[in-house]
């Protein structure tokens, strides 16, 4: 902790009643905790289930993730101001200190202070808290991070300072997907196309190319073969590459949903099965010039992408087909940071044909195998 921070909190936090906590703060202080929460929650997948204009409830899904960002900082903005107190006073008991008991109106009028009105700020606690009504949903998923508020009665609340530190926006998102199913299905629908200027933000013009929609490849007598989801022009080597996107939901403890996640991604197998015979033995050049889509080039067939948006590996006793590249969207953020040096979409071809080989990224040392129920678990430690 920086040492003005320290003195800071230290000037403003002192003992209650002999074992609880008070303390004043500020709006500097909160901020900086905050920004610390926004840098903690980067990447987290759950914060990426939907496109960031999704409305839910009347709310953004980006606004959503944005309230989950804040109340993490309040509690890593609590759990500091406890600490500290904890430290200062050392016949303290910190797990006295670190779960607040609320009033509803004393915490709706903290949310209302950060720019909700009654009506929203009434929304964001219900669907941060745990109450009668959800708790044999949370029964049922256990192993989700506990929601940010626990409902005790008419007027309180129990803030948990545990509540969203392992996963400031699982609960939340947890919530929306359950509350708000219709929307949350229209948002879905719109994931292809969010992916797709992503793509169009990692691989920008002048060099590359990303077209703004996706193609529908026909059969000789006009019906219809499969989708492209994106295609990809390299202007500078004259490549091509045919992708097709995988957005699922995050998977959690559930072999259910796993293999549910799992054969969504094989059944690319048969895409890349129509596609690779569409193109049969024809260039990237005249593929392109076939779909009319721009000038590519190159005398090399095109490169086959399936790019999987949360991961691309499952354990599995079906092999993924070796004439595409199957990554995950890490894997392609990874691989083009050197996209300046030769043919970034044949070498990621060559890095991750049919999912690429785990084991040679180690030398492997030491192998674990887990069997669980409907699960196979390898742990597998390098050097």
């Amino acid at each position: 902790m920086a040492r003005d921070i320290r003195d800071r909190i230290d000037a403003r936090v002192r003992v209650d009643e002999g074992w609880f906590i008070r303390y004043d703060s500020d709006a500097e202080l909160l901020e900086y905790y905050r920004e610390l929460a926004a840098i903690g929650a980067t990447g987290i997948p759950e914060s990426e289930a939907l496109p960031p204009d999704t409305l839910l409830g009347g709310r953004r899904f980006a606004d959503w993730n944005a309230a989950s960002i804040t109340a993490l900082g309040r509690i890593l903005h609590h759990i500091a101001f406890a600490t500290r107190l904890k430290a200062t006073h050392s016949g303290l008991d910190l797990r006295n200190l670190l779960t607040v008991f609320a009033r509803k109106d004393d915490l709706a009028a903290v949310w209302e202070e950060s720019g909700e009105n009654a009506q929203s700020a009434t929304q964001l606690m219900s669907c941060m808290s745990l109450d009668a009504a959800s708790a044999s949903s949370w029964e049922d998923d256990h192993e989700i991070p506990v929601p940010f508020y626990v409902d005790f009665g008419r007027d309180f609340v129990l803030l948990p300072a545990f509540g969203g530190l392992l996963n400031p926006c699982a609960a939340v998102v947890r919530e929306l997907k359950n509350r708000y199913r219709r929307e949350w299905d229209r948002g879905v629908e719109g994931r292809e196309t969010a992916f797709r200027a992503d793509l169009r933000n990692l691989l920008p013009l002048p060099r590359f190319e990303v077209l703004p929609a996706g193609i529908k490849l026909r059969r000789p007598d006009g019906s219809e073969l499969t989708d492209i989801d994106a295609i990809v022009l390299d202007h500078k080597t004259g490549s091509l590459a045919l992708v097709q996107l995988k957005w699922h939901d995050i998977f959690g403890r559930s072999p259910r949903e796993w293999n549910s996640r799992r054969l969504n991604l094989l059944h690319a197998n048969e895409w890349v099965d129509r596609v690779a015979g569409w193109v049969a033995a024809r260039s990237a050049a005249k593929v392109a010039a076939t779909l009319r889509i721009g000038a590519a080039r190159n005398d090399r067939h095109p490169e086959l992408l399936v790019v999987a948006r949360n991961g691309s590996r499952f354990t599995t006793t079906q092999a993924y087909d070796e004439r595409a590249a199957w990554l995950g969207w890490a894997d392609l953020v990874h691989a083009t940071s050197t996209k300046g040096k030769g043919d970034i979409l044949q070498r990621l071809t060559t890095r991750f044909r049919g999912g690429g080989k785990l084991a040679a990224e180690h030398k492997i040392k030491t192998r674990v195998d887990f069997n669980l129920p409907e699960l196979h678990v390898e742990v597998h430690i390098g050097g």
